[in-house]
């Protein structure tokens, strides 16, 4: 099943705007447990906004290195997640966060939500043993 596209209007327009920010294992596992939610109620809209276009798995990132797999192997792209759903999802920088009047300012646009999610993640540190020479 392909995925149509929600217009900005459309969002706008919803009952409910569900809006997540970041789209890494959290971002994602929000918009897909809303999934069900998102089916039986017309009137919502979800929308994922992140500021790349593919979930990198670092847990296999050496595997890469070591040349055992094709860096495509550890990246996914986000549009393979939204495939047959119906959340959305926008390639833009988060600007600001205005709690007060529930708004979000990207490098698109601003949008308004009543739910927000933030899941904006981290940073990986990976400890490096200090070697004695």
């Amino acid at each position: 099943m392909p995925h149509v596209s929600e217009t900005i209007q459309a969002y706008r327009q919803a009952e409910k705007r569900v809006l997540i920010l970041g789209a890494g294992f959290g971002g994602l596992s929000s918009a897909l447990w809303l999934e069900p939610c998102q089916q039986a109620d017309e009137q919502r809209s979800v929308l994922v906004v992140d500021r790349n276009n593919g979930l990198l798995f670092s847990p296999l990132l050496w595997t890469v290195a070591n040349e055992q797999v094709n860096p495509n192997h550890v990246v996914v792209p986000l549009r393979h997640f939204q495939k047959g759903r119906h959340f959305h999802l926008l390639h833009a920088e988060v600007e600001n966060i205005d709690l007060e009047h529930r708004l979000v300012q990207t490098s698109a646009e601003t949008y308004p939500y009543d739910i927000l999610v933030i899941a904006l993640g981290s940073h990986t540190n990976v400890p490096i043993a200090e070697i004695d020479s």
